[in-house]
């Protein structure tokens, strides 16, 4: 939700406080101590407007997807173009003893076997394998008596080529079968007659010679009548199977014949040439089409199955703050360098920041301090890329001391991302020119424990005496602060009493976003602000809780500026300026106002009159 005038009553939690917000009493997932209900880390739920914002945020994703597989296409053709095939068609004529309804398959099988293959690579001179020669060609039954063969190969006379070795070699070989199956046919019935004659023969010789006899004994004339009658038998038998065979032979030669001589190429080998730019196009599109299905999937899967928060309602749960705040894009490459200060949606993170700190020009100075000095502190966590968060806060850092304010920027960020944009990168205390602007810049140690700062009183002081010295002079306090939960937030309070977190869309899970504010809280500080970079166009989603109260207890209630809700305490013990609610309390309510005053330079948006840009008057003296 952007809004730049809405405030929040803020005070500075006491050691009361703090005991009562105790772990034993009040545990993350429990449910709100003051009865609204638990947060459910799953309240984004899954929709078709979901995926499709998803789909619309990686539009580069997955048309960088559409165009590699628009790539491969157009290398595939090149590296393997399509095939060239050439057809020819046989007309077969039926030989002896074949069924007219099943005979054409059994061509088809004839030509696709492997005795065809060989003779043909013999013929065409390849050494292609059988195998693949085989998978090169098909042959089909268009009619029941013709033979269609299809063969592809690289380039159109070679696929004429092989059709037409093809299709001689089938022809070649059909022949030989019809030819075998004749001899198969007529030598058994030559076979038979010949022995036949062969009996018949040896019943002759015996006829004759008993037929030779002068004289013959009664057994010899009864043995004469045997073998007549045997012979007589025998050439009955003969001359019928040398009739048959005779028959046979002629009918299955003539039809053997006419099947060899009847069959023949009616249709040479020609090739069916497609257009190659045709073919491109086809392997391209479809390349293209087939990654864009496949990114477009791997958008909506990880969309679905990602933990990363997105909605203004789901940081805000998870926080347990309104989001105040939602930018569109800034990319953190462009944040690198001051100039990016400039960008639109930079001058509204560093407007609403500005929008929590006092406006001097509308408040007057205490008796005890000198005319426009207001000392005010402000933390800025970011939950996970630092740069854009850096940068917002160098810009609030350089605007502020154009306004004549002594700034001190912490940065406490490892890598010190704000003091690198100020041109410091080595740790401790420095003094920096931006625009003609001088500021301090203070830079921790790498990898030592978070610091202490210069916000706690005099008496429980531990941060450097440098540190100390530079606060104790300056107006402002703004710290860039990284938080670990292995290290907890207790150095955070001592820093600035309140805080606002930046939260990039889609870079943090729920329990990093939710670990970010309780530490915060269990540190001591005040979450007073939440925002959202990278908003989704799409998010109809306000940001705001639903809780009546936050983990210890305290009311939610909109009010003002940091300053006005004491934050402007300091190392030396100055009072807050409001008063401090109890906890059982709501919150204080703010004092009449102030007699009008311009709103200050540095505010992000005018307020009422006589007070500054999202911040309630200071109470009047007591």
């Amino acid at each position: 939700m952007d809004d730049a005038e809405e405030t929040v009553t803020l005070r500075r939690l006491s050691d009361t406080d703090l005991a009562a917000g105790s772990w034993t009493e009040s545990r993350l997932g429990d449910p709100d101590p003051g009865g609204g209900p638990a947060v459910d880390a799953a309240v984004g739920l899954a929709s078709l407007s979901f995926i499709a914002a998803a789909i619309r945020r990686r539009t580069r994703f997955w048309c960088l997807a559409g165009v590699l597989g628009l790539l491969l296409g157009a290398g595939l053709y090149v590296v393997h173009p399509p095939k060239v095939v050439a057809t020819t068609d046989i007309l077969l004529e039926l030989g002896p003893s074949e069924d007219l309804n099943t005979a054409i398959q059994t061509d088809a099988a004839l030509a696709t076997s492997r005795p065809v293959a060989d003779a043909a690579l013999k013929k065409l001179g390849l050494n292609e394998s059988t195998s693949a020669f085989l998978n090169s060609y098909t042959a089909t039954g268009v009619t029941n008596r013709l033979l269609q063969i299809a063969v592809s190969a690289s380039s159109p006379s070679e696929s004429v080529r092989r059709a037409n070795a093809l299709a001689q070699a089938f022809l070649a070989f059909r022949n030989q079968q019809l030819l075998a199956y004749q001899n198969l046919t007529v030598s058994p019935l030559e076979q038979e007659v010949n022995a036949n004659k062969t009996r018949v023969a040896a019943l002759q010789a015996q006829f004759d010679q008993l037929t030779g006899l002068t004289s013959r004994t009664p057994e010899q004339s009864q043995q004469l009548t045997s073998v007549t009658a045997q012979l007589n038998n025998a050439r009955a038998t003969l001359s019928v199977l040398v009739q048959n065979a005779r028959s046979t032979q002629q009918s299955v030669t003539s039809a053997t014949n006419a099947a060899v001589r009847g069959s023949h190429i009616i249709n040479p080998g020609s090739a069916v040439v497609k257009s190659r730019v045709k073919a491109a196009i086809i392997y391209a599109v479809t390349g293209m089409l087939g990654f864009l299905f496949i990114g477009i999937a791997i958008v909506a899967v990880t969309a679905l199955v990602s933990d990363k928060l997105r909605r203004r309602d789901d940081v805000a749960q998870a926080l347990g703050v309104p989001v105040r705040l939602s930018t569109g894009r800034v990319r953190p490459r462009r944040a690198r360098t001051l100039a990016a200060a400039s960008q639109p949606e930079i001058l509204r993170i560093t407007g609403h920041l500005a929008s929590l700190l006092p406006d001097d020009a509308a408040e007057p100075a205490e008796p005890a301090e000198p005319a426009g000095h207001r000392a005010a502190a402000l933390a800025v966590v970011p939950t996970d890329r630092p740069e854009i968060p850096a940068l917002a806060v160098v810009a609030l850092a350089v605007a502020r001391a154009g306004q004549g304010e002594r700034v001190i920027l912490a940065d406490l960020m490892p890598g010190a991302p704000a003091a690198r944009l100020l041109g410091v990168r080595a740790p401790g205390l420095h003094q920096a020119t931006a625009d003609g602007q001088q500021l301090t810049v203070y830079v921790a140690e790498p990898g030592t424990i978070p610091p202490s700062g210069p916000l706690r009183p005099a008496g429980e002081q531990t941060a450097a005496a440098e540190l100390n010295a530079a606060w104790a002079s300056s107006g402002l306090l703004l710290s860039l602060v990284h938080l670990d939960p292995m290290l907890g937030a207790g150095h955070l309070v001592s820093w600035a009493p309140g805080a606002a977190v930046l939260v990039t869309a889609g870079q943090s899970t729920w329990t990093r976003v939710q670990a970010v504010g309780e530490m915060i809280r269990l540190g001591g500080a005040q979450l007073v602000s939440a925002i959202l970079l990278g908003a989704d166009k799409g998010d109809e989603s306000l940001g705001l809780t639903h809780g009546p109260a936050d983990l210890y207890g305290a009311p939610y209630a909109p009010a003002a500026s940091l300053y006005a809700n004491g934050l402007a305490s300091s190392a030396n013990g100055r009072p807050a300026k409001a008063p401090h609610a109890s906890p059982a309390s709501p919150a204080s309510e703010a004092a009449p106002a102030s007699p009008a005053a311009p709103a200050s330079p540095g505010s992000a948006t005018p307020g009422p009159a006589g007070t500054g840009a999202g911040q309630v008057p200071p109470p009047a003296p007591q």
